[in-house]
């Protein structure tokens, strides 16, 4: 599709999405409270113990399922209403999962994702197509599967032998490579490939929920594979990352406790895509020698920009830059207050024990807040310490109800008030913006791991209003 296309589609999109939201998401009024954890509230450190345990296979923490190139496309099974039907893909995981256990390590009945559950599979046969089919040039060269698990029962059907090895509950991360690509102007010839002796570096991509914005998504993938980057591109978080859960929050009991499940299951989820994200590198590097020594980046937009310090907490050394689109801190709160919340339906909250008329007031919910960032050092509110120093670009809209600008600005100011352009937009048309700008983000990438370069561009005070305000609101 040409670029005017593109656009139009993009367009489209927008209206469609920001129907959806209105008939699904329920009205996020003004009154929206704004009150939020200090910024400056001491970080966590990020230590060992931080991280979720999983099962492991051959002494690794997941497996991983290389699917040959060109990968002709994709689609996507989200388990909306209920836990989807097992199909031929799901076995061939739940035997491969199997078949990676080490010496010692016993076959395990695997449990697949229950309501909310959202798959990306590169199959396709005469009942599945795919929902992606790029043209020839936008090709991904391979794909990678990642499945990792937990000792946990639970999600939806289960199948496989059982030997006692007991029940697993397997999460899925699908993700694509492309390789530099150099896009000629419309018209004008065939796209030319890239020596290796041109490449840049290695560029992650984490897209928002079910891989939104694609469109935007795949903008960003050409223009930074134009400018001579590899690019992995995880094409959704984590197949477990939407699905449903029910947290019933009694403010009569020790809050402190229930904060800490809630941390654990909202850890568990981001700490998922980081260690795919870990596991997709690594393959990377294996498959393209050519890229050692050279800089590292991660783009992260909406969901991806919310888990994307947590990915770089996974190994904070090894990246040189980060853009950070419609991003936030505070999974708790943007979950609580976000106009996509009843549409997405991941997260769902009761609230029991109130005073008169069972009402719970904002000072239980300010001290729920506060014990839950307490037990959450995987949450962006802390993981924003290690891209402290680093060169950040974040790109936000001032009207965003989705992720809520205020929880946008508690970011910026824990990653030490970084580069900043804002727009007088809410989460969908920022992204419509933002594609306006692919070009001029990837050229700041370019320059801010260029040789001999050292920090990201200095945080001022408040610039001018207008559509495209920098460095502050």
């Amino acid at each position: 599709m040409r670029r005017g296309g593109r656009f139009t589609a993009w367009v489209w999109a927008v209206a469609a999405w920001s129907w959806c939201v209105l008939v699904l998401g329920g009205a996020a009024t003004a009154q929206t409270p704004v009150w939020h954890a200090e910024v400056g509230t001491p970080f966590l450190e990020v230590g060992e113990g931080s991280w979720p345990a999983r099962v492991t296979r051959g002494g690794r923490l997941g497996v991983l399922i290389e699917e040959a190139g060109p990968i002709a496309g994709w689609t996507q099974v989200w388990s909306w209403r209920s836990a989807g039907t097992v199909n031929e893909e799901d076995r061939g995981h739940a035997a491969a999962w199997n078949a990676g256990r080490g010496e010692g390590e016993a076959e395990v009945l695997v449990s697949f994702e229950g309501r909310g559950g959202y798959v990306v599979s590169f199959r396709e046969d005469g009942r599945v197509f795919f929902s992606q089919r790029p043209r020839e040039p936008d090709r991904p060269a391979f794909g990678l599967v990642y499945l990792s698990a937990e000792e946990e029962p639970g999600g939806g059907p289960a199948r496989g032998k059982s030997a006692g090895g007991g029940r697993v509950v397997l999460q899925r991360t699908s993700m694509v490579v492309y390789d530099p690509l150099r896009i000629p102007p419309p018209g004008s010839g065939a796209y030319v490939e890239v020596g290796e002796e041109e490449w840049r570096g290695l560029a992650v991509v984490l897209p928002g929920m079910f891989g939104t914005p694609d469109t935007v998504v795949d903008a960003l993938v050409r223009r930074l594979r134009d400018r001579g980057w590899v690019v992995l591109r995880v094409l959704s978080p984590s197949s477990r990352f939407t699905e449903t859960v029910e947290f019933v929050i009694d403010v009569r009991r020790d809050l402190r406790e229930q904060a800490a499940e809630v941390s654990r299951v909202l850890s568990t989820r981001a700490a998922e895509v980081a260690y795919a994200v870990e596991a997709g590198v690594a393959k990377v590097m294996e498959r393209r020698s050519s890229l050692a020594g050279l800089p590292r980046v991660i783009v992260g937009m909406s969901a991806g920009a919310m888990t994307l310090p947590t990915v770089v907490a996974r190994d904070p050394g090894t990246y040189a830059a980060a853009v950070v689109v419609g991003g936030g801190a505070d999974w708790w709160l943007i979950n609580e207050r976000s106009n996509y919340r009843s549409g997405v339906d991941a997260i769902r909250v009761k609230w029991v024990g109130g005073g008169a008329g069972g009402e719970v007031g904002e000072a239980e919910r300010r001290a729920f807040d506060e014990a839950y960032l307490a037990s959450s050092p995987l949450d962006p509110f802390h993981t924003a310490s290690v891209l402290r120093g680093k060169p950040v670009y974040v790109f936000q809209g001032t009207l965003d109800r989705a992720v809520q600008s205020e929880l946008g600005d508690v970011l910026w100011e824990r990653l030490g008030r970084p580069h900043r352009v804002t727009v007088p937009y809410g989460h969908e048309l920022m992204f419509g913006s933002f594609a306006t700008r692919v070009t001029e983000v990837v050229g700041w990438l370019g320059e801010r791991t260029a040789r001999g370069v050292d920090g990201g561009p200095s945080a001022g005070g408040r610039s001018g209003g207008g559509s495209g305000e920098r460095d502050g609101r």
